[in-house]
């Protein structure tokens, strides 16, 4: 139901999709996705030991299988190597800033004692 504004009387509308020719139950749960692998490597190593044995079982909390380690730890190479490569030129703005103030204060420096 929707209203234009508090006085307006109440229009109910079809909300499911008709623009593709698929019309959608809206009673139907929608599935979770499922997590990344380096979560489920997360949940398990990390966070399973907090669980309650009587949720140990849900699917969420299962040993990942090698494709999942493999793709979990290519994940966090890759973060890795991403952060070293902003480290480092971060770094290098850092170094050429300083650079540049220097130079500046010497030009200063030299254009006072010219005066």
């Amino acid at each position: 139901m929707c209203r234009k504004g508090p006085e307006t009387a109440a229009v109910a509308q079809d909300l499911r999709r008709k623009y593709d020719g698929i019309a959608t139950e809206s009673s139907r749960p929608l599935l979770n996705p499922p997590p990344n692998p380096e979560k489920r490597q997360t949940i398990y190593n990390k966070v399973r030991s907090f669980v309650p044995d009587e949720f140990r079982s849900d699917p969420l909390y299962d040993l990942p299988n090698d494709e999942e380690e493999r793709k979990a730890r290519e994940i966090q190479k890759a973060r890795i190597e991403a952060s070293k490569k902003m480290k480092q030129e971060q770094d290098t703005a850092v170094t050429a800033s300083k650079a540049a103030n220097e130079l500046k204060s010497l030009l200063l420096l030299v254009a006072k004692q010219f005066e």
